[in-house]
């Protein structure tokens, strides 16, 4: 191989990289209490993890009982860990399956979104 498809072939692998460090800076949720599909007595928070740094403005979740109706739910993100939302139901959930639909920008200023269920008992 000469000298510029060797050039070529490197700046190729450079840009490949590049492009794969773009793609895993979405914030991906990463783990969260209570866990999805878990049956367990009602929480007093709920916490979703975070691969990145997270957009406080522009992230955040709610949470809708089996009834239809959302649960009244304040969320922030947690003052000693900018990757994690904290949510603090307004009254105790009662027995039934819950759904949580999240949403989160990072700093790469994508939003990503996503949901999941768990059971109170």
């Amino acid at each position: 191989m000469n000298r510029s498809a060797l050039k070529a072939m490197g700046m190729g692998a450079l840009l490949a990289l590049a492009a794969a460090g773009v793609a895993q800076a979405h914030a991906h949720l990463l783990s969260s209490a209570p866990a999805p599909d878990s049956i367990a007595p009602a929480p007093s928070q709920i916490r979703l993890a975070f691969s990145e740094r997270l957009e406080p403005k522009f992230s955040g979740f709610e949470v809708d009982g089996a009834d239809g109706k959302k649960a009244v739910v304040a969320v922030s993100t947690d003052p000693s860990d900018p990757q994690v939302l904290i949510g603090t139901p307004k009254a105790p959930l009662s027995a039934g399956m819950y759904r949580v639909v999240w949403w989160a920008v990072s700093a790469d200023s994508h939003r990503m979104t996503g949901a999941f269920a768990f059971t109170v008992r």
